[in-house]
């Protein structure tokens, strides 16, 4: 018993050390933001001596798209297995796909970077504001899933940091923010959400310009937007703050992806301060 007694002594003694005399690496890099002929927040990525615009797709598994004149270009890549990915609808597709040895985001760098070919036919498919003079090269949810992240779109700014003093310098006080819980699905971070049509578990998307539902028989069409039926929520409640009406787009979402109800797209997004602990799995957003 007193054997014991020491051993959880010193193993108490072993983690202060290693908190105070290896301190957890803080890290802090923004990025500014403009936006996509569909309402997508964009940003630059540096590879080797150049620098590519893409949209920020928090709803996508794919670490990073280019169009195959990008990809002719790039330096040192790799060359994989084609990919097979599907849409929301179900719909599947292939790409060529390749590593990259480096990538910058702002002064993040990254290694082993995943980057898939641009397929027309996806981008044609689940475009709700469609540009088909214009391809679409995005950044992905992995290369932020290590960090932590505020999206302050309203602002047009990106920040990457664990440093909760140096935000809260800049006015964002993380504290004073509604915290939910959320779960990882295919799409991404899943949190729950109240409506008028009950507790429905929305994917966060910025990828996405609108904030839908799966359709179905039951819901109420309550008009039109975009050519699509819509609902109109009068409480979309995250945590205990309700922020109010809401119209939600009633979309074909393959019962497939069953962990979730919709996604939680830029309408929304776009409106609000959210900071993203990806490795914690929780999301905090500003009541404004």
């Amino acid at each position: 018993m007193k054997k014991n007694y020491f051993i959880f002594i010193f193993f108490i003694l072993g983690c202060l050390l290693l908190f105070f005399f290896f301190p957890k690496k803080s890290y802090f890099s923004c990025a500014n933001i403009q936006y996509s002929s569909r309402s997508i927040p964009t940003t630059k990525i540096k590879i080797g001596d150049k620098e590519y615009l893409v949209e920020i797709d928090l709803g996508s598994k794919t670490p990073l798209i280019l169009s195959k004149k990008n990809l002719s270009d790039l330096p040192k890549k790799e060359k994989k297995e084609k990919m097979e990915f599907r849409d929301f609808k179900g719909n599947k597709y292939v790409s060529n796909t390749y590593i990259l040895q480096k990538m910058n985001i702002g002064n993040i760098i990254l290694h082993d970077v995943i980057v898939r070919e641009i397929n027309e036919d996806y981008s044609r498919n689940t475009s709700i504001i469609s540009d088909s003079n214009k391809e679409f090269q995005s950044i992905g949810r992995p290369p932020f899933e290590k960090f932590k992240i505020l999206l302050d779109f309203k602002n047009d700014r990106l920040f990457i940091s664990n440093d909760l003093n140096k935000l809260k310098k800049l006015g964002y006080d993380i504290s004073s923010f509604i915290r939910t819980e959320c779960k990882m699905g295919r799409t991404g971070l899943i949190l729950e959400v109240k409506t008028d049509l009950g507790k429905k578990r929305l994917s966060i998307d910025t990828g996405s310009t609108i904030t839908s539902l799966r359709s179905s028989s039951e819901i109420k069409k309550t008009g039109k937007k975009l050519t699509l039926p819509i609902f109109t929520t009068e409480k979309f409640m995250i945590g205990d703050k309700d922020y109010g009406a809401l119209d939600l787009f009633l979309l074909d979402i393959t019962p497939e992806l069953n962990e979730m109800d919709g996604f939680l797209g830029m309408d929304f997004i776009k409106n609000h301060v959210i900071y993203v602990d990806f490795p914690a799995k929780v999301v905090y957003i500003s009541k404004e």
